[in-house]
């Protein structure tokens, strides 16, 4: 890629003169780093697609949003003199180094925002009742901007009555719902009065960053800090990587073995809408508070507890929020690491199988390539052989909370299974493609192998699944389809391009998307995922957290096969394994109330409003509580237990029966966490985990005992 054109002193100069005074300041650097971002998406990216008006107008959208995502502060007025001022040529103008745009929008919204303040001081000062048949659009995001002031009125006037009856639901401390609501807006306005000229050009040029997919983004100097070091200073902290999207703290990753990832609660594409101190402290508003800032708050010492309310990601109702109490810890490497678990399954002869498990929760490799460094592969070859000398028959392979890591760990790791061969093939923003190997893998495994997915199965771990399916190698088992993340992004420091007169600036980086995985077979993992060959009920299949649920995201499509040869493991016993499991999920106690809970968050999402009426709130509250008491105590009545496990370490390759084979913390349709009493009735089991186990079970009952079939070369 040829590097940007360097800014000439005179159009630098005529940008600055251009600014007129503001309550942010501009930044003198800001117009190089607009021309040269903007250089580097229409030449830099994948898809090379120059700026037009076409694209102009999405970044243009994207901005506005940035400030005001569910469309209450702006009025269609305002949006339509923005539109009219700069929607055909936002992206010649920020070729150009033209900060101008950015200014207005951020400067009206501050407007609308102090007017907005006041407007909801004189709703709160108001009766409002709670028993009118009213309700608010549940994707209000999409609803147009209002375009009368009596009509942004009406709209200011449900919502704030929305958020006091969350308040009033919610309970807190005994809080007046209305103080907490005048609390929250004042939080909200302090938040963007904190902004400086490097906030600024965050959300403008992320804004047109992501006009070309959702992974291309620009960091200005402390964001990129805070991307880089994700929540892992001294890697101390609760483990989560975070971004601000459109005024939410959203979580993108959760690091292995961290605080987070260990409670199992909280996952990719939850909103993080306010963070306590301890036990006791007051909630502190993170809507629209710049990222370092909220990355400071919950940052902490080694065993101090930091609480986070929380919007899920799967969330039906707007008005959830979860808390949830972590405690802040060390990251420790071996947290991070591969771990197995043995279960045993009756046979349906009178005997056991048994089945490994291996849960792999990302890819990761000694970053100075030492051969005796840390090693996915490694450790994950160590495991087999600890299973496999306890007698188990089958493995399966835990990807369902894996978001990626090193691709060259993912590629020698395909290989335990499939040998030496293809695993995948890149293509780059050249359109040069090349295919990669699993070259110097150990001696492969040859037993019967299920893949276990989630939508949370993303990047490397789509590798691994695709190229374990499309050799036949094992049953893909899941969701009814992975993330769907199937493309490869690069760090562009911006400083090399700089003007030597503004070399003290420190200008951040862009994020670019430069490639693109497709599979052996040829189709590509981006947006469609990896569809298992056996689907489980999922609510995942009904939630936003894909690929193809983000706005901008790259096309699914297909290049020429690699030669490889199949190995046709699976072959023809898949149809009977597919049946066998619809036999036992159909007769199955708690695949039923599995499928309760997914037609009840299907039904709610599908409602295009929510209720403001507080008495059918509350009776909707009443019924998932009566809900899942009932069913613990019929867990209770039929003796249900899950299975037990050994589980195996590379600390503790003997394994300890230390667990069961159980869910994470169950949700109630109507988004509360649901709080059965574990002490007397057994708790939910993990029914993928237990389900794939059998499937694994049912292949080694189909096995053929004649060993692999002769492989057949594919052109």
């Amino acid at each position: 890629m040829k590097p940007p054109p360097r800014l000439l002193p005179g159009l630098l100069l005529a940008a600055l003169l251009a600014s007129p005074a503001r309550p942010v300041e501009p930044s003198p650097a800001g117009p190089a780093v607009a021309s040269i971002v903007a250089h580097i998406l229409e030449r830099g990216h994948y898809e090379h697609r120059p700026m037009d008006a076409a694209m102009s107008a999405q970044a243009l959208t994207n901005y506005l949003e940035s400030y005001d995502y569910n469309h209450l502060y702006f009025t269609k007025a305002d949006v339509d003199s923005f539109r009219r001022d700069y929607e055909a040529d936002l992206g010649a103008r920020v070729r150009r180094g033209d900060m101008g745009p950015a200014y207005a929008v951020y400067d009206r919204f501050m407007e609308r925002l102090k007017e907005r303040r006041a407007l909801v001081d004189s709703i709160l000062a108001s009766t409002v009742t709670f028993t009118a048949d009213e309700s608010i659009p549940l994707d209000w995001h999409k609803q147009p901007w209002p375009q009368t002031e009596a009509e942004a009125r009406e709209h200011w006037r449900l919502s704030v009555k929305f958020e006091l009856l969350r308040s009033r639901l919610e309970g807190d401390k005994g809080e007046d719902p209305a103080k907490a609501v005048a609390s929250h807006y004042d939080s909200l306005e302090s938040n963007y009065k904190q902004f400086d000229a490097s906030d600024v050009l965050q959300n403008f040029l992320s804004a047109v960053c992501r006009v070309y997919d959702p992974h291309t983004d620009y960091f200005a100097a402390p964001g990129e800090d805070n991307f880089n070091i994700s929540m892992r200073l001294t890697l101390v902290g609760i483990g989560a990587s975070l971004r601000s999207e459109k005024g939410y703290t959203t979580v993108m990753g959760l690091v292995p073995g961290g605080p987070a990832d260990t409670d199992k609660r909280l996952r990719v594409g939850d909103k993080i809408v306010g963070v306590a101190q301890g036990d006791d402290a007051d909630f502190t508003d993170l809507v629209g508070m710049k990222i370092d800032r909220v990355v400071r708050l919950i940052r902490g010492e080694k065993g101090t507890v930091v609480r986070l309310r929380v919007i899920p990601v799967d969330a039906a109702d707007p008005s959830t929020r979860v808390v949830l109490r972590l405690v802040r810890d060390e990251i420790k490497l071996r947290d991070q690491e591969a771990k197995a678990k043995l279960l045993s399954l009756p046979d349906g002869a009178g005997g056991l199988r048994k089945v490994g498990v291996i849960d792999i929760p990302s890819f990761y490799a000694d970053l100075r390539g030492r051969p005796d460094g840390k090693s996915t592969t490694r450790d994950a070859a160590a495991l087999i052989a600890s299973l496999t000398r306890k007698g188990a028959d089958a493995l399966v392979l835990d990807l369902r909370r894996n978001g990626g890591g090193s691709l060259q760990e993912a590629l020698s790791l395909a290989g335990l299974f499939i040998g030496d061969g293809p695993v995948v093939q890149v293509k780059d923003n050249r359109g040069t493609v090349s295919v990669l190997e699993s070259e110097d893998a150990p001696p492969p495994y040859d037993g019967p192998v299920v893949v276990l997915t989630s939508r949370g199965s993303a990047s490397a771990s789509e590798i691994v699944a695709a190229a374990l399916q499309d050799y036949g190698r094992a049953v893909v088992l899941g969701a009814k389809s992975t993330f769907g993340k199937g493309t490869v992004q690069s760090v562009m420091e911006l400083e090399r391009y700089m003007p030597p007169s503004l070399s003290s600036h420190r200008p951040g980086a862009v994020h670019l998307t430069i490639q693109k995985f497709y599979r052996v077979s040829g189709g590509s993992t981006q947006n469609r995922g990896v569809i298992p060959d056996l689907a489980l009920p999922s609510a995942e299949d009904y939630t936003e957290m894909a690929e193809s649920a983000l706005p901008n995201a790259m096309p699914y499509d297909a290049i020429a096969p690699a030669r490889y040869a199949p190995l046709r493991v699976v072959g023809r016993m898949l149809p009977a394994l597919v049946e066998a499991s619809r036999r036992r999920v159909e007769s199955s106690p708690e695949w039923a109330y599995s499928r309760q809970d997914i037609e009840a968050f299907r039904k709610q999402s599908e409602e295009k409003a929510i209720s403001l009426n507080e008495a059918k709130r509350r009776a909707e509250k009443a019924e998932d509580e009566a809900r899942d008491k009932a069913r613990g105590k019929e867990r209770a009545a039929r003796g249900a237990a899950a299975l037990e496990a050994l589980e195996i370490t590379l600390e503790e390759p003997d394994g300890v029966v230390r667990s069961s084979v159980t869910a994470p913390s169950p949700k109630s349709p109507h988004g509360a966490a649901a709080a059965p009493d574990y002490e007397k009735s057994p708790p939910a089991p993990d029914l993928m985990l237990e389900e794939a186990a059998r499937v694994a079970a049912d292949m080694v009952a189909r096995s053929s005992v004649a060993g692999r079939p002769v492989p057949a070369l594919v052109p």
